[in-house]
């Protein structure tokens, strides 16, 4: 039976583009209040002083060895170099960023009515939750990851079909080499899943081989040129120096941190001494204190390995509940209500997709190159990360993963009418 007009289906997707730029306007408009934290003030070590020149900018990224994200850093260095002030990044572009992110899920259905109708629907009700949530601790990568990665899935999709396009093809696999360069210089974690997708879109690219040109170039180098850059600077293979401690905050319960504190070097005092900048954490000092650290945590681990499940398993229902709240900071209202419900219910989803994407490639395992599989992969992911890494702002890695639930939700009528309604053939 027909539920819409005949008309609706017909000019279905000129009818919601109208809709989706009405709730462009108004997520912008909502959004005004949100902004992010400078990424380049991570840690409070740096501040924008050296960047009135140049040569001020050359050697911070020549030095930088840090968590601060170099991608989303250069961004913001630049725009304070050209215009005086970072604030159009982190005010203007986090909130397009955000709106982005709520809006991309969509093309990863098959756009019916009512797929149009779900996501408008999911996407008014995280916008405005997200907005009250993500001032708790708003950073830029939080929203920019997802972006960076779906974007990387749509440009190789539109690369496989541009076969007959060379020209087209060769700057749609510049850009998704581009995206997931970003994602990767975006979060540190990030380089864990890049062989896998890297390994996903040269196997689908086998007979297309001069495709892989541009995206490998482009993508090394980006992210392989920063990596290059530390390894023969620092000895550093992952860009961040930092992980140890986010680890030790992560099993806190299992360790001995007295002992652990005695092995610890004393870090280096602030770069510029103010009221508010910290010890200096861009050196050899810390990471030779973060390898203890997570020398520290490994081992804690393989200590008390029933300890350690138990606090794993509390760690995946806290980051599951949701939370949305840090600290001190609790935002509250009937959005916020079912925001949680509706990402607690995105979880459940998820929990499916896992064993289902599993289960298809156990029983035929080209499906790993299935969008759903790694969309699905992506936000396993963008969940474990945290649980195993970070403890206490739940609510804003959680952010991250919100795109993807907001996917998984806009299925959830196909899903109790049809197994196969997310589709597991559209490959990357």
């Amino acid at each position: 039976m027909q539920i819409f007009p005949s008309f609706i289906y017909q000019y279905r997707h000129q009818i919601f583009l109208a809709l989706y730029l009405i709730f462009g306007l108004y997520a912008w408009q909502e959004a005004s209040e949100i902004f992010a934290l400078a990424s380049t003030l991570w840690m409070n070590i740096f501040n924008f002083d050296p960047f009135t020149t140049w040569e001020g900018v050359w050697e911070y990224f020549a030095e930088l060895r840090t968590g601060v994200p170099p991608a989303i850093s250069f961004l913001e260095v630049v725009c304070y170099r050209l215009t005086g002030s970072y604030q159009p990044i982190t005010h203007g572009f986090y909130r397009f960023s955000l709106i982005v992110m709520l809006l991309l899920p969509v093309w990863f259905t098959k756009r019916r009515v009512i797929d149009y109708l779900i996501h408008l629907i999911l996407a008014f009700i995280f916008l405005l939750a997200l907005t009250k949530i993500v001032m708790g601790n708003p950073q830029m990568y939080d929203v920019l990851t997802p972006v960076f990665l779906m974007l990387f899935v749509l440009l190789v999709r539109a690369s496989l079909g541009s076969d007959h396009q060379r020209g087209r093809q060769v700057w749609l696999m510049a850009g998704a080499g581009f995206f997931l360069g970003m994602a990767e210089l975006a979060r540190p974690f990030i380089i864990a899943f890049i062989p896998i997708l890297i390994g996903i879109v040269i196997y689908r690219f086998r007979n297309r081989r001069k495709a892989l040109i541009p995206f490998l170039t482009v993508f090394l180098l980006l992210s392989g040129g920063w990596h290059a850059k530390l390894l023969i600077q620092h000895g550093q293979l992952i860009w961040s120096n930092h992980s140890g401690a986010n680890l030790v905050g992560a099993w806190a319960p299992l360790l001995d941190h007295k002992a652990l504190e005695a092995t610890l070097e004393p870090e280096a005092p602030p770069l510029v001494v103010n009221q508010w900048t910290w010890d200096n954490i861009n050196t050899d000092i810390h990471a030779r204190n973060t390898a203890k650290q997570k020398t520290a945590v490994f081992a804690a681990i393989a200590d008390q390995p029933g300890k350690a499940f138990d606090h794993f398993l509390t760690k995946v229902g806290t980051f599951t509940e949701p939370q949305v709240g840090m600290y001190s900071y609790h935002p509250e209202g009937w959005d916020i209500e079912a925001y949680k419900w509706l990402v607690h219910a995105g979880f459940w989803l998820l929990g499916f997709m896992i064993i289902r994407s599993l289960i298809q490639v156990m029983g035929e395992p080209t499906r790993i190159a299935s969008e759903s599989v790694i969309l699905t992969g992506m936000a396993a992911f963008l969940t474990l990360m945290p649980v195993i890494g970070e403890s206490g702002e739940e609510a804003r890695f959680l952010v991250t993963v919100v795109p993807f639930l907001i996917w998984l939700l806009i299925h959830v009528p196909g899903l109790l009418y049809s197994g196969k309604y997310i589709s597991s053939n559209t490959n990357l």
